[in-house]
């Protein structure tokens, strides 16, 4: 993992320059021992870098300042080193300057102690209190240090030449093509693969604990790669990313590295080995047998692959994409420097504080610090956001905590430091009106977007629902003999659909006819010698009469009708001939179009504005998306439950609604639901049973602040139950 250097320039305006020249001139600094410099090259323009060797931090300043600070060499004063750089032809720092450049110099803790540059400096939790401050206030990544790996990677090194041999990287290579184009084939099976499976405790169980491993190996893989171009790995161990034990590795002296290849590499090679893993684990789950192996794999494909994605490979977040981004496009400190930029912006065109300094420092920095300064900052928020509210649907009262501590920490808490820090400026500027003027403006603006009203709706899903009168079942087992109708053919009730044939129920009858017609002739001969045997057989008579009774029955049941006039819906009916079917088993519907509904679930957060407050209700058929049908609510089922009314309405069967992996049945939801019906359009063409229909629910308009009030208010009685 690397690390951002901080700048030396960053804080020209927050630090004060009231100081007086006299007050440095006379100084003697000198760096610390463990301080060294050295030269980078962004953007065509030399860059000096300080690397402080006992805290493993680093400092970039211009290379301006280049001069001044390798004379510090504790002998001479702070003017003497100012006046011969003017006899020089270096380039020299305006006093102002000097003052700003030993006020960063001291807070960031690289000259040796001097009580008089104290006052210099503002005051600035560092050092092990510092970090320690810094670790809380950043909950979501809480770093712990364990051993110091370096011997242990001067070992392996001599056994690891393998990584880096062309026969590997076209290995590597080859692997993830391959993944790429077989997970675009299989993206269906993966969605469905991955929706049964996601919200099942066991399989989330296997993630926890098969996201330390592949990180483990992904910070192994960004030591070893600093390590293979001569720099030193002196920490490793544990951060609690959002409470989830991820190893960590300090790799920040690839920043020594004079070539940008090698840094590029550096910050790469995590992904790289994560995106080998996920690879090779999505040829394992295609081909693999079913089972925890399988399971297992799907995991390490969602770490490697989604989650690396998601979050390690973007450079909206000071993850290693960030840093390979930042390298590529020859702009260090790329994050801090773009809220510079944004705030300097915001400070000389909206404020109108003049005089300022860019912290653009090359040509083509400026589109890039913009437009990343709004998009880190707005993401950043959303991330932050997103992963407190789902830990809140796992865990409430930890996810409410986080979700506040996001809103303090993103937004409450800098909004304040800004506006506090731009007041100050803007009144050492004479700007105070100004100032005012903008941030009532904002203010407004803020308030007119969450006041002014927006549409609102709510959207379900469910199947299209036939009546038991509909389904034409088949009344008897058999083999089909005949169909008389095709599907979509209109019949009339009791019009027969199948001809269903049953050899073994037909021989039945014809034994059973066979015995009652010879107990008929036997009774005949002993009604006059033996009243007794006549009475046996009278009853033996009598029981084969009801089994031929039932028998007719089952042979009638072979002929298999229509109960309602409708249109037939006959799937396959060119198939059926020869075909067997049991007793019960569903054949096809008679469709009464006046008769058909829909049932959809609804989640519990949005039942109370379905049923009060439903404006307009509309839907659209899987198959038809085109065609936005009008529906009407015609019953609700005042029953929450956690069973879903059809399979195909959970997520192991491609539905919406999340179920327990482990039900086999695919009904059980992992939450409580309601059910509604809907009625459908009349006549309307191209509905079929089991259909699955989207349903649009429009509420009034309601403003962007009471709709988030709802939520909470929903979100909090739901953690509550």
């Amino acid at each position: 993992m690397a690390v951002e250097m901080a700048s030396l320039e960053q804080n020209r305006v927050s630090y004060s320059i009231g100081e007086t020249w006299d007050k440095v001139a006379g100084l003697r600094l000198q760096l610390h021992d463990g301080v060294v410099s050295y030269c980078h090259e962004y953007r065509g323009q030399p860059w000096l870098i300080l690397a402080d060797q006992n805290s493993e931090r680093y400092f970039r300043s211009s290379s301006d300042a280049d001069a001044f600070i390798r004379r510090l060499d504790g002998q001479s004063t702070v003017e003497e080193i100012y006046n011969n750089l003017q006899k020089s032809q270096s380039p020299v720092l305006s006093q102002s300057d000097i003052i700003l450049l030993i006020a960063n110099l001291k807070s960031s803790h690289l000259l040796q102690d001097d009580d008089r540059t104290a006052g210099l400096a503002q005051k600035n939790a560092t050092g092990k209190v510092g970090k320690f401050v810094k670790g809380l206030s950043r909950p979501f990544a809480i770093r712990v240090r364990l051993i110091d790996p370096d011997r242990f990677l001067t070992r392996v090194m001599p056994y690891l030449g393998w990584i880096r041999s062309r026969v590997f990287i076209w290995l590597w290579l080859f692997v993830v093509l391959y993944a790429l184009v077989t997970s675009w084939m299989h993206w269906g099976e993966l969605v469905d693969y991955g929706a049964a499976r996601f919200n099942d405790p066991v399989y989330l169980l296997y993630f926890w604990l098969l996201y330390p491993v592949v990180k483990a190996l992904h910070e192994m893989a960004h030591a070893l790669a600093t390590k293979r171009w001569g720099g030193v790995v002196h920490d490793m161990g544990i951060m609690l990313l959002v409470f989830f034990p991820v190893p960590y590795v300090d790799s920040s002296a690839s920043n020594r590295f004079a070539s940008r290849r090698k840094r590029i590499l550096v910050s790469a090679a995590g992904i790289l080995v994560e995106t080998f893993l996920a690879s090779v684990a999505l040829i394992w789950w295609l081909h693999g047998a079913a089972g925890i192996s399988r399971d297992i794999a799907f995991g390490i494909m969602i770490i490697g692959g989604v989650s690396t994605l998601l979050f390690n490979a973007n450079p909206l977040l000071r993850f290693d994409g960030y840093y390979v981004f930042s390298e590529w496009i020859q702009i260090p400190n790329l994050a801090s420097r773009s809220q510079q930029y944004v705030g300097y912006l915001f400070k000389r065109f909206v404020v109108g504080i003049p005089d300022l300094r860019s912290p653009v420092t090359a040509v083509g920095e400026a589109k890039w610090l913009f437009a990343y300064g709004i998009a880190s900052a707005v993401y950043r928020v959303f991330i932050s956001l997103f992963i407190a509210l789902w830990v809140s649907g796992k865990f409430f009262i930890l996810g409410l905590a986080l979700a506040l501590w996001a809103v303090l920490s993103q937004i409450v808490y800098p909004a304040i430091k800004n506006t506090i820090g731009l007041y100050k400026t803007a009144q050492r500027a004479g700007r105070q009106f100004r100032f005012a003027l903008v941030s009532m403006v904002l203010v407004a603006i803020v308030g007119i977007v969450m006041s002014v009203p927006v549409p609102d709706s709510t959207y379900a899903q469910g199947l299209v629902n036939i009546p038991e009168d509909a389904a034409i079942r088949a009344g008897s087992a058999g083999i089909v003999k005949e169909v008389h109708r095709e599907d979509g053919s209109a019949v009339q009730a009791g019009d027969e659909i199948v001809t269903l044939s049953n050899i073994e129920l037909e021989s039945r009858r014809v034994v059973v006819q066979s015995q009652i017609d010879e107990l008929h002739g036997k009774l005949n001969g002993a009604f006059s010698r033996d009243r007794s045997q006549s009475e046996i057989l009278k009853k033996r008579i009598v029981s084969l009469e009801e089994e031929l009774r039932d028998i007719d029955e089952q042979i009638s049941g072979l002929s298999i009708v229509s109960h309602q006039a409708g249109l037939l819906v006959l799937p396959k009916s060119q198939d059926l001939p020869g075909r067997f079917i049991n007793r019960g088993d569903l054949v096809g519907y008679s469709l009464d179009r006046d008769q058909l509904t829909a049932r959809l679930v609804i989640p519990q957060t949005k039942i109370e504005q379905v049923r009060l407050d439903s404006k307009d209700i509309s839907i659209r058929l899987v198959g038809q998306p085109q065609d936005i049908l009008p529906a009407r609510m015609s019953r609700e089922i005042p029953l929450l439950s956690d069973r879903l009314p059809s399979k195909y309405l959970g997520s192991s069967a491609g539905g919406a609604t999340a179920v327990d992996a482990r039900d086999e049945s695919g009904l059980q939801a992992l939450t409580s639901v309601y059910q509604v019906e809907l009625e459908l359009p009349q006549r309307q063409q191209g509905i079929f049973p089991g259909q699955r229909v989207h349903a649009r629910f429009v509420h009034s308009e309601e403003s962007l602040g009471r709709q988030l009030v709802r939520y909470l208010q929903h979100l909090w009685l739901h953690g509550l139950v």
